[in-house]
């Protein structure tokens, strides 16, 4: 590694920072002998990946050497004998007390053997020898790093500026600092006053842009990794870097889509000229299968994922791994084949098993299970709904609550669907034991009851439905169908009147869809048959996807739902003419 002097009479000293643990060599040269010792220092930074920074002529002083002990040392480090060099440092400041070099050489030693005390201690010794070189703070500053102590990093740093204002590589390190402490308007001031120190610095523009991008300031940041290019125009972590920049500013909600297919496109140009440069950068490789996965290029996102994953240790895999299942589900989105859905739950897994404490990802487990299970039973396959959301279930014990709840509400409603009644309103009931507030729970439950021929119990849910949701037009219509059953026709009427009330003052509070169909049915009862023919009519051949499942609805059409409710009025024998006209209608050509 070369070195210069500088102006000031100084050493400058490269710092190498590579790959996404950064290695730091600090190299220390004496002035006259050029002897050199390095020191390979690993630093724990997350967030930005495959960088390979080169910062110089950072103004650390070496005072004349002139003991023989310290040559020896220096000897003892070149040819790799550590023992040696420690003994002859010591030596060293046996003879000089106000030896900085060695002090701070050994605490470097003591350091890297695991004795962190003492090499803070001898980096501290070699300050009190030296207090005006800056040297020494800087030096001590990275070892702060080395143990992520950024605030006495940034004191260390503070006190190098305060020596020399003009330190460029010292604004940059505490920039850097300041940005991994999240105080990223600070940073920004720092990088900004080391472009001042050295406008072309391709280094302040690249940390300057990824502190824009931390902050969402993506034209900023944009703007910075350009300048970087043009500075050094085959830097790698650049392109990888705007390329995740353009990706990030593409899945910005409200974008128009030909902007997020042109921030797309910029992006995984970007990506392609950083792999171009460096095949085995995996971040490179990530970047631009999550830019394939936004343009639906999933065969392309997930060939990109499996190169990431070639490239990168075990430790770094788990949230590649799930990177992969989200692509792999977004396939079976679109394909609905069950070999898609199997390899997402196979990647989720894997990542599961390597960081077991991601709650995320238990998460994702279980939705994907619920997912697909509110598919199958919109398609009426209530049995095969009911295996997936069993799946939920066991697979939830370390995913949200709530999640969990929601399965046991979801199985319940294919348990009712496929008339399996005691098993329906088991999980109605843990639902609402996990979830007292959960009202889909009740009101299914009431339906289940109904079902069983207990409309008391039935009566109890739909009421408690009522008082949590007073506007729950459909809540009405149930418990008029469990009133009437039991010859309380009177209290059954009286709901459906209030029914009428309810719509005319006060807006419902679930899906729009479901108020209609409930509303139509209490208009036709009322009967302002032309009101309720409209609202049947509104929604004909629009309930869609998004719909399946919704446990709101009895079927996973408008049509049907209708239809299948109208059964139900009929079954406790309430009957009106304008339900064999809608049924007809539906079952015409048209429907």
């Amino acid at each position: 590694m070369d070195s210069t002097r500088n102006e000031r009479g100084s050493i400058n000293a490269i710092i190498e920072i590579g790959g996404n643990r950064r290695n730091q060599t600090v190299v220390i040269l004496h002035p006259e002998t050029c002897l050199s010792w390095s020191s390979t220092i690993s630093i724990s930074v997350e967030g930005i990946a495959d960088e390979k920074i080169a910062v110089a002529e950072m103004s650390t002083p070496i005072p004349r050497l002139s003991d023989k002990a310290t040559e020896q040392a220096l000897a003892a480090l070149d040819r790799g004998d550590t023992r040696d060099a420690l003994d002859k440092l010591t030596k060293a400041i046996t003879f000089d007390a106000c030896n900085a070099y060695a002090y701070a050489t050994r605490g470097f030693l003591h350091f890297d053997l695991g004795d962190r005390d003492r090499g803070f201690a001898d980096l501290t010794s070699a300050i009190e020898a030296a207090p005006e070189n800056a040297a020494w703070y800087a030096f001590r500053a990275i070892l702060y790093r080395r143990i992520d102590d950024l605030p006495r990093a940034i004191a260390d740093l503070d006190k190098v500026l305060e020596i020399d204002p003009d330190d460029k590589v010292a604004v940059l390190e505490r920039g850097t600092c300041l940005h991994w402490l999240n105080k990223r308007d600070a940073a920004i001031a720092d990088f900004t006053r080391a472009l001042t120190l050295d406008p072309g610095s391709d280094e302040a523009y690249y940390l300057r842009g990824r502190t824009w991008f931390q902050k969402a300031r993506y034209p900023d940041a944009i703007a910075d990794f350009t300048e970087c290019l043009r500075i050094a125009p085959t830097r790698v972590d650049a392109y990888v870097a705007r390329g995740e920049t353009f990706v990030s500013r593409a899945n910005r909600p409200n974008n128009k889509p030909a902007k997020t297919l042109l921030y797309l496109n910029s992006a995984i140009a970007d990506l392609d000229r950083a792999i171009s440069l460096a095949p085995r950068n995996s971040e490179a490789y990530r970047w631009r299968a999550r830019a394939h996965r936004s343009v639906e290029r999933f065969d392309a996102s997930i060939a990109d994922f499996t190169k990431s994953l070639s490239l990168c240790s075990e430790v770094e895999t788990p949230d590649l791994y799930v990177d992969r299942a989200e692509t792999y589900y977004a396939r079976w989105m679109q394909s609905r084949r069950d070999e898609d859905f199997d390899l997402a739950i196979a990647d989720l897994s894997v990542a599961v098993a390597r960081d077991h404490d991601c709650g995320y990802w238990h998460d994702l487990l279980v939705g994907y299970h619920m997912d697909r299970g509110c598919l199958r039973y919109g398609a009426s396959q209530y049995h095969a709904a009911i295996a997936d959301f069993s799946k939920a279930i066991e697979l939830g014990g370390n995913a949200d609550p709530h999640l969990v709840a929601q399965s046991f509400v979801r199985r319940g409603g294919a348990y009712l669907s496929a008339g399996l009644l005691d098993l329906a309103i088991a999980d109605f009931t843990e639902a609402l034991a996990r979830e007292p507030g959960e009202v889909e729970a009740r009101r299914h439950r009431g339906r289940a009851w109904r079902a069983k021929g207990d409309h008391i119990r039935a009566i109890a849910d739909f009421t408690a439905v009522i008082e949590q949701r007073p506007a729950d037009l459909d809540a009405y219509r149930l418990r008029a169908l469990a009133r009437w059953a039991i010859g309380e026709r009177a209290a059954a009427a009286l709901d459906l009147a209030e029914g009428i009330n309810v719509a005319d003052r006060a807006p419902f509070e679930t899906d729009r869809k479901r108020r209609d169909i409930a509303q139509a049915h209490v208009l036709m009862f009322a009967g302002r048959t032309d009101e309720a023919r409209q609202l049947y009519l509104k929604w004909r051949g629009e309930l869609g996807s998004e719909d399946i499942g919704s446990l709101v609805f009895l079927a996973p059409t408008w049509e049907q739902t209708i239809r299948e409710e109208f059964n139900e009025f009929c079954e406790v024998g309430i009957h009106h003419p304008l339900m064999d006209e809608i049924a007809a209608i539906f079952l015409g050509p048209a429907s």
